[in-house]
């Protein structure tokens, strides 16, 4: 399965703006792999410069550990809800799935990389490379290009949707999430004079 993701993946110099992609987030117990678990995950299709909302999916993760009292108000997510998700296996098989045909689109991709690393460890016994496209990292560059110090702040996702005149969204779910990222990357493209000359190799951390 993962073989066939990366036999699969699109072309690197096609239009970053038109690339297959899939908006992808996950909702953890934590910010560490080695102790932490995905909670939950959220994904949309992005074809042509076009969010296939209708085909978003959302899915909860069944884990051993108990959920910290914190986590729990955050994310909403009870142990009576997680207790009726999916095995770390069952979510891998559907994201990839998903992903065939497609680079991951991601707000801070240093959450998604260690977490989808740690899980394939854990299930298949491998890390592939795990190439992703991430609006913080895009956000980062256009701040250090326009003389301005990047701040931590200003490269949230909400403010970042703030900054491109994008509504709010309901934070810590990981289909709004996802939507979220899908709708930011379109308005950082449309906003940039070099946004329908991107090449997908161009944006990928």
């Amino acid at each position: 399965m993962v073989r066939n993701w990366l036999l699969s993946w699109p072309d690197p110099d096609q239009p970053a703006l038109l690339a297959p992609l899939l908006a992808l987030d996950f909702e953890t117990t934590g910010l560490d792999p080695a102790r932490d678990a995905i909670l939950s995950a959220g994904w949309v299709p992005m074809d042509q410069g076009v969010v296939l909302a209708g085909r978003g999916e959302h899915r909860l993760v069944r884990i051993e550990q108990s959920l910290p009292e914190e986590t729990i108000k955050v994310h909403g997510i009870t142990h009576q809800r997680m207790a009726t998700g999916q095995t770390l296996e069952q979510l891998l098989t559907e994201l990839f799935s998903a992903l065939h045909g497609r680079l991951p689109l991601v707000h801070f991709a240093r959450i998604e990389q260690r977490f989808l690393t740690a899980a394939c460890r854990q299930v298949f016994g491998c890390a592939p490379p795990l190439p992703m496209v991430d609006t913080f990292e895009l956000a980062r560059r256009a701040q250090e290009m326009s003389g301005r110090p990047p701040s931590g702040n200003a490269l949230r996702l909400d403010a970042l949707r703030q900054a491109h005149g994008l509504p709010d969204r309901p934070p810590h779910h990981a289909l709004e999430d996802a939507l979220a990222t899908a709708e930011l990357w379109l308005a950082m493209l449309k906003r940039r004079n070099d946004g329908t000359r991107l090449k997908l190799r161009e944006v990928l951390v």
